[in-house]
């Protein structure tokens, strides 16, 4: 949810840089003179004459108006960014796609790879101690037993990460990283109630 929130806000500020450039070219807003014939009297402003900074308003309510009476919704959003902006919003969704999906993705693929090569060579070199009538070498079995001190072990380190999770995410306000702290510390102490009670 908050990838998507980011995205949001950077396409609103990609967008907002053209209407405030178009607002800062008008220094009066909208203020135009009434009456400069006389130059030795008192020059009087009026805001409820129309400028063409209000023509602008206007015509950007009237294009507002238009998503009822059948106008183009994505030419109303992004017709006003031009090509700069557009290609400036494109790059930031390219590597934003790179480094949330594709990296994450081509990294899983990697460790994936390599599981499977260790695996398979295994495999293989139990296959050829089978074939030469040796045993099987113990590093070769995956289904070796923890002793209770590596269990141990296994439990305080658990814990303490939990409770340092924990720790992070109150500091922090996250709810629901404080729960995830909490599940990682009581995993952690079953497991070194599991080592107590079976000594």
């Amino acid at each position: 949810m908050k990838k998507y929130l980011v995205i949001i806000a950077m396409m609103m500020a990609l967008g907002t840089t053209q209407q405030i450039t178009a607002q800062s070219q008008n220094p009066k807003n909208g203020q135009e003179l009434v009456d400069s014939a006389k130059q030795d009297e008192l020059e009087a402003y009026s805001d409820t004459t129309e400028s063409s900074y209000d023509s602008t308003v206007v015509s950007r309510q009237h294009r507002l108006g238009s998503y009822v009476t059948g106008g183009s919704f994505v030419h109303d959003i992004f017709g006003d960014i031009g090509v700069e902006g557009m290609m400036g919003m494109t790059f930031v969704l390219v590597i934003i796609l790179i480094i949330f999906v594709i990296a994450p993705v081509l990294i899983l693929g990697i460790l994936l790879f390599f599981v499977y090569k260790n695996r398979k060579q295994n495999v293989r070199m139990a296959e050829m101690a089978i074939k030469q009538g040796q045993p099987i070498p113990d590093q070769l079995l995956d289904d070796r037993k923890a002793t209770t001190d590596e269990l141990w072990q296994k439990g305080l380190r658990q814990t303490f990460l939990g409770v340092g999770l924990l720790a992070f995410f109150g500091y922090v306000g996250s709810t629901l990283g404080v729960g995830i702290g909490i599940l990682v510390t009581v995993i952690g102490l079953g497991k070194l109630t599991i080592v107590k009670t079976t000594k």
